[in-house]
């Protein structure tokens, strides 16, 4: 009976069956391997990349909207506003500007395709005319500062920086109407504007040009 017992008791010896303990199951459970952590490291920068994107494309979006809204920035085209603006000039264009006498504007023509700026000479109700360089609105004398330095130099040789009209010759009536604006170029003798084409409408304003844009700087009007 004993040499029975004693056979069978040496090969359950010889190969010991280890006990894992459920605890230490558990406990191994609690710690990713390394491949799950670096596939969840770049699911989360994957997912902060795709929220970024979407953040500064909102952003963009309702950026381009106001400035659609709000500003312009048209080249300038031509030799009409030597030296305030040459060509290829760009200028910021304020939409909500305050359109008043001596303010540079962009206007279109009646098309809406062709645009210009031009400084305001005349605004509804004024009887304008030139004499002498000198500008004269409904019968009283009108510094033009932005024309100061020109006048000087055309006038030492003798000739007219603006060559003498009053508004009937200009362009057949007394005063400038209501919604309507008589502009002129800061090239007076070359300018091609309200004395060539007529008085523009207030439909056609698009806005006033405050800003140079390259080289930043303020365009005066006084």
């Amino acid at each position: 009976m004993s040499a029975t017992k004693s056979k069978s008791n040496p090969s359950s010896q010889a190969f010991p069956v280890k006990k894992i303990s459920s605890k230490k199951i558990k406990q191994r459970s609690k710690y990713p391997s390394k491949t799950f952590k670096r596939k969840k490291k770049r699911h989360s920068r994957r997912k902060i990349v795709k929220e970024l994107y979407q953040t500064f494309s909102i952003f963009f979006a309702l950026l381009l909207l106001i400035q659609k809204m709000t500003i312009a920035l048209p080249k300038v085209e031509g030799y009409s506003m030597i030296p305030t603006l040459v060509d290829g000039n760009r200028v910021v264009v304020n939409k909500f500007g305050q359109v008043k006498r001596f303010k540079l504007i962009y206007f279109k023509d009646t098309t809406g395709k062709i645009g210009a700026v031009r400084r305001i000479i005349g605004i509804p109700g004024d009887r304008i005319k030139y004499k002498n360089d000198q500008l004269w609105i409904n019968e009283q004398e009108v510094v033009e500062r932005f024309l100061e330095n020109s006048v000087h130099k055309v006038q030492e040789s003798t000739m007219k920086f603006t060559d003498d009209f009053t508004l009937i010759q200009a362009i057949g009536v007394e005063a400038v109407p209501m919604g309507k604006y008589f502009v002129m170029g800061d090239n007076r003798p070359f300018s091609t504007d309200s004395r060539v084409y007529g008085l523009i409408d207030e439909s056609q304003v698009v806005g006033t040009a405050e800003w140079l844009l390259f080289p930043l700087c303020k365009l005066d009007y006084f």
